[in-house]
């Protein structure tokens, strides 16, 4: 098992990389090209969609993986009537979604930014989320399918398209321009996951089936319930977590604290690659009662996951200053928010395993526990720090996943020690 976690992590990675690395390209030529005022009312605009979507298309593709690794090898037709229900409801979901945000889009911008103007690229971001929902359930059906490789080649060709979009769209038409080049290139990384997961899918004698599907609904339901109660905790807390800034602290203050997002992102690479493609063998593991070696996998990762992030963390920390001088002069201030968002990839990269075995036991009302209480510390902490700008609202997410480890560790240490057969939807 743990060499196919080296395996799947592996080809993961270059897709990652490929996917994260030219998102990250992009992102920092647009800063440079925008400046901080205008790349801070870019990020926390381009976050609304991003959140939403990410929120609902991370719950079905969670879903995909859990369902299509449990299933593939013991009930193919199961396997494809799950997936055909999971592809159906992240486009509905996903699309209800964006029309209710692009219908509501004069009042978010009047209620929620103060700028009436901005409605019109709110409606952009609405966009964003569907396209963000599709696009997290596609990447959950490749992990459920083992299919590493494939979604490495698929990110590697998205690579051109994802530079070049973004930085194109802020010269041509600032911040509003930059949110069109971002949706032009995940059009075309969703339209090109789509075509290659129906390759891989007829390949491996997999056909999205209809028939019978309604009985498969009942089976997932809960667990998508929960899931998405769960993930819909953490991201909005941090999108308001941005609000309660931008509107404290200005939009400078948001550029700081999602320039170093971006590096956030990429010190958790290869943890969170290394938790996604855990969940799979978890799943297998707890489904067949493997209790030894569940024990070791979780250490197995979890020494992975600080291997590779605490020296890359330390090295950041280091060089903060001459980070933060490639978005421009004016992003010097953020350095120090650089240091504790280096020091919190450290915290999540356990939080991430940890996480994973909760999801594979289908303790899913746990972890809605878990995410309540860190959500709850986050915000509390962020108002009470928001005057001290973007370097507050670091340390407090920093001292919220500290509190979320400590928890997730002890719950992961029960469910274990007390051998509980996993649920769906328990």
């Amino acid at each position: 098992m743990f060499k196919r976690l080296v395996a799947g992590t592996a080809w993961s990675l270059v897709g990652t990389l490929a996917a994260r690395g030219s998102s990250f390209v992009a992102m920092t030529l647009a800063a440079r090209i925008l400046g901080p005022e205008n790349y801070g009312q870019f990020a926390i605009v381009q976050s609304l969609g991003a959140t939403a979507g990410t929120v609902a298309g991370s719950v079905f593709g969670v879903a995909a993986t859990r369902f299509l690794a449990r299933d593939i090898d013991r009930d193919k037709p199961r396997a494809t009537r799950i997936f055909a229900i999971v592809e159906l409801a992240a486009l509905a979901v996903g699309g209800v979604l964006a029309l209710a945000m692009i219908v509501g889009a004069p009042w978010i911008a009047q209620a929620i930014y103060g700028q009436q103007a901005l409605a019109g690229v709110i409606r952009l971001s609405a966009l964003l989320l569907l396209t963000n929902c599709v696009a997290s359930a596609q990447i959950g059906a490749f992990i459920g399918l083992s299919e590493f490789r494939a979604y490495a080649l698929l990110s590697s060709w998205q690579v051109p398209l994802i530079i070049l979009a973004t930085p194109a769209g802020a010269m041509l038409g600032g911040f509003t321009g930059a949110l069109g080049g971002l949706l032009l290139s995940q059009v075309g990384a969703c339209a090109a996951a789509a075509f290659m997961l129906r390759r891989l899918m007829r390949r491996r004698g997999l056909q999205p089936a209809w028939r019978g599907a309604g009985t498969e609904w009942a089976t997932i339901r809960g667990f998508l319930a929960l899931a998405l109660i769960g993930s819909g905790l953490s991201e909005p807390s941090s999108w308001l977590a941005s609000l309660i800034l931008m509107r404290n602290a200005g939009p400078t203050e948001v550029a700081y604290l999602h320039a170093t997002n971006q590096w956030l992102y990429i010190l958790g690479l290869i943890p969170g690659l290394v938790s996604q493609v855990a969940l799979p063998l978890f799943s297998q593991m707890s489904a067949q009662q493997m209790r030894e070696d569940i024990i070791r996998l979780v250490r197995r990762a979890s020494a992975l996951n600080a291997l590779a992030t605490i020296p890359a963390a330390v090295i950041v920390m280091l060089l903060t200053r001459q980070i933060m001088a490639i978005y421009g002069a004016e992003f010097a201030p953020g350095a120090r928010v650089l240091a504790i968002a280096a020091l919190t990839s450290c915290l999540i990269s356990q939080c991430g395993v940890m996480s994973q075995v909760i999801v594979a036991y289908g303790k899913m009302r746990e972890g809605i526990v878990l995410n309540a209480i860190w959500a709850a510390c986050y915000l509390t902490l962020a108002w009470q720090l928001v005057h001290l700008g973007a370097y507050g609202l670091s340390g407090a997410r920093a001292m919220a996943f500290t509190l979320h480890l400590v928890l997730s560790i002890l719950l992961v240490r029960r469910l274990v020690a007390a051998r509980a057969e996993p649920g769906a939807t328990s």
